[in-house]
């Protein structure tokens, strides 16, 4: 008995290796896995323009609270200069 499940055995192994592999090459020529794929990808894409835009957004936005913070302490220095007499 246990030859004849020696010899059913490698029988089988020979076509379970060939129909796992077969299934590993079509997992992905499958209409559900190209749709998957294809949405990942634009996701993926998406939220990387997303964070670049947020980024250059809030970097503009900081420079220009610094730049305007600047002038309106440069404002008050001119001020103050004219109405004390510093001169």
């Amino acid at each position: 008995m246990n030859a004849a499940r020696d010899v059913a055995g490698r029988r089988n192994r020979g076509r379970l290796s060939s129909r796992v592999t077969g299934r590993a090459s079509s997992r992905f020529s499958t209409i559900r896995a190209k749709t998957t794929v294809a949405a990942t990808l634009v996701v993926t894409v998406a939220l990387l323009l997303a964070g670049i835009v947020m980024l250059v957004v809030l970097r503009r936005s900081l420079v220009q609270n610094v730049d305007d913070a600047a002038r309106r302490r440069a404002q008050d220095v001119s001020d103050l200069y004219l109405v004390t007499d510093l001169r």
